[in-house]
C-alpha cells in the first residue's frame, strides 16, 4: 500500500497521533510525506515504527524541513505545491479526516 501524508507545522495532538497509529497498524508498504517540521515529522516516526518504508518529498524552502534522514528514498526538493501533487500521485486513493 502507498500512503501519503501532509499536515500542519504545529504537529499533531496526542489523539491525532493515536489515530494515525491505529490507521497504520497491520498495513505495509510505503509512506510518503513532505519532510516538514510538525505533523510530517510526527507521522514519519509513527510510520517508521509500524514498519513502513519511508519516501520523503522535501520542499525547496529549508526553513520548515524536519530533515528526517532515516528514509528508504529522499527525492530532490521541489516547490511546496509541486511536491504535494507528487505525494498525491504516488499514493493509492485519498482519505481525509
Amino acid at each position: 500500500m502507498r500512503i501519503g501524508f501532509t499536515g500542519t507545522r504545529w504537529g499533531m495532538t496526542t489523539a491525532q497521533k493515536h489515530s494515525v497509529r491505529l490507521l497504520l497498524i497491520g498495513l505495509a508498504g510505503t509512506f510518503h510525506h513532505g519532510d516538514c517540521v510538525g505533523a510530517d515529522a510526527d507521522a514519519h516516526d509513527i510510520a517508521l515504527a509500524e514498519g513502513f518504508a519511508i519516501i520523503i518529498r522535501p520542499p525547496l524552502g529549508a526553513t520548515q524541513r524536519a530533515r528526517k534522514s532515516d528514509a528508504s528514498f529522499i527525492h530532490e526538493p521541489k516547490p511546496y505545491l509541486d511536491r504535494n501533487k507528487d505525494i498525491v500521485r504516488a499514493t493509492e486513493g485519498t482519505r481525509r479526516r
